[in-house]
């Protein structure tokens, strides 16, 4: 048997992706993207899509007015926008799905791949809308990888433990969007954009994958957690 291993990259989080030699059989096919496409038509994903454009058009509009308020942290501790920053991107994240991996291994596999997706889609947006920064550093702006990761990580956990865990964890989340506009690194709607990404993927994702399935015997999980990120480290035996 071969195993190829690769970095599910989480640390700065532009892109992820897996290695071409990973593509593996018809079956991980099946099970893994297929669903998904699937679940692209259905009319809560269609409902969420609707609300999210409506969302993101709405906080177009208020742009330059929240970046005047929110800009030099006057309205969020600088500690509290600090941690948004340093965690928002994968290293919560990486946690959780590690944690998961070992106790709740079934439930982890759908918060990987949605953590894997929403990087991918992110990422290709970023490149598409070429949008520049407030604080004019570089022109990825649009939508924002902190916010559409931690937002992809509360909608998978609330998909998966109900809405007494999405409680907790959609706050946590909105607090990371957030401290972007603070420290000045996106506009409202480059947020909002990343919460509608992150909670639609979280939410076409879903689907379950058991233990004894081909996918879940040949990969293995590392959670890699490093100052300011994190990474996943992801191993797939192929025949």
């Amino acid at each position: 048997m071969k195993r190829i291993t690769f970095l599910l990259v989480l640390a700065m989080g532009p892109l992820a992706a897996f290695a071409t030699e990973a593509a593996g059989p018809a079956s991980f096919y099946e099970s893994q993207v297929t669903p998904g496409f699937e679940r692209v038509q259905n009319r809560d994903t269609l409902n969420l899509l609707g609300a999210g454009v409506i969302a993101i058009a709405a906080a177009r509009t208020q742009d330059e007015e929240m970046r005047d308020a929110w800009r030099g942290n006057q309205r969020m501790s600088p500690e509290i926008a600090n941690l948004g920053d340093k965690f928002g991107v994968y290293a919560i994240s990486a946690f959780i799905a590690g944690g998961q991996y070992l106790f709740d291994r079934d439930n982890s596999y759908h918060h990987m791949r949605s953590l894997v997706a929403v990087t991918v889609v992110g990422g290709a947006m970023k490149f598409t809308f070429n949008r520049e920064r407030p604080n004019r550093l570089d022109r990825f702006s649009l939508p924002s990888g902190h916010t559409y990761s931690a937002f992809a990580t509360a909608s998978s956990l609330q998909h998966t433990y109900g809405w007494k865990v999405g409680a907790i964890a959609y706050p946590i989340a909105a607090i990371v969007g957030l401290s972007r506009i603070t420290d000045d690194y996106h506009w409202l709607s480059d947020v909002t954009a990343g919460a509608v990404l992150g909670t639609l993927i979280g939410h076409i994702t879903y689907y379950p994958i058991t233990a004894n399935s081909e996918l879940a015997r040949s990969l293995m999980i590392v959670p890699l957690l490093e100052e300011g990120g994190g990474q996943l480290q992801v191993s797939m035996e192929l025949p």
